[in-house]
């Protein structure tokens, strides 16, 4: 007859119970899902009109504690204020381990932003919504003229303020003046003096961030003119203003050269 000994078998149970919990402990450990970093590539501080996408994609960075790239991550993109969307909502980290959406702002006009997340990381895209252009830029870009006369020369300036709540480029083909502007004309129309330089750049833009202003100044070569009341004249040579076709009113002020 068998003897056995009290309490054996219960041992026995308990060892398999713990070896089966550490068994389980592991498996779960193992498929724990990897931390990750999360990096903004491009995108971030943009502005565009309200309702419309703004320039540049949304792009992001997914790498390991390692620093290399993480392929296969999902990304979950979202707007936080502002309204407006993003398309697509959801994206995978490509080879590089970046991905990207597009995002169309929201009718609020302001600051607005967007929220990015990679398991339990997140950053935030912010933009700045503009109200849509106006018809008539002359209308907000206030031009305002000057002329100072020391001996045979004429300092022309002219400065622009931009009253328009949001950033104004202005592009044009050759030079921030039309060629031979400013000029120096007599009351009754006469040409007698111009600019010997402009803003020779191909192309250009001038570039006013909203509530700010633009100078530029030119000399004038005034030693043959006469004394005498003169008109000077600002044609610009703009073309587009922030990627539509635009154009600036001429503007002019009155310069006394006295001998």
């Amino acid at each position: 007859m068998e003897t056995r000994r009290p309490g054996y078998c219960g041992a026995r149970r308990s060892i398999v119970v713990l070896i089966v919990t550490v068994i389980a402990a592991g498996c779960a450990e193992s498929t724990a899902p990897e931390p990750v970093l999360l990096t903004i590539v491009s995108g971030a501080d943009q502005e565009a009109e309200v309702g419309k996408p703004v320039g540049r994609p949304l792009v992001v960075l997914v790498t390991g504690l390692d620093g290399l790239a993480r392929s296969g991550i999902p990304i979950d993109w979202a707007v936080l204020e502002g309204g407006g969307s993003v398309a697509p909502p959801r994206t995978v980290t490509g080879a590089d381990g970046q991905a990207e959406t597009t995002w169309t702002l929201g009718t609020q006009e302001g600051d607005q932003s967007s929220v990015t997340t990679a398991r339990d990381e997140s950053v935030t895209f912010h933009a700045y919504a503009t109200p849509p252009a106006p018809m008539d830029w002359g209308e907000v870009l206030d031009l305002q003229p000057s002329a100072q006369v020391q001996g045979n020369t004429l300092r022309a300036n002219i400065w622009i303020f931009n009253r328009w709540p949001g950033t104004v480029r202005m592009t044009t083909p050759h030079s921030c003046l039309a060629e031979g502007y400013p000029a120096l004309y007599t009351r009754a129309g006469k040409r007698v003096a111009a600019a010997s330089y402009g803003c020779w750049t191909v192309p250009t833009t001038w570039t006013i961030p909203r509530t700010d202003s633009l100078h530029a100044a030119w000399d004038v070569d005034i030693a043959s003119v006469a004394a005498g009341e003169y008109t000077l004249l600002f044609r610009f040579a703009v073309q587009g203003i922030n990627d539509g076709p635009a154009t600036l009113p001429d503007v002019e002020t009155t310069v006394a050269v006295v001998r």
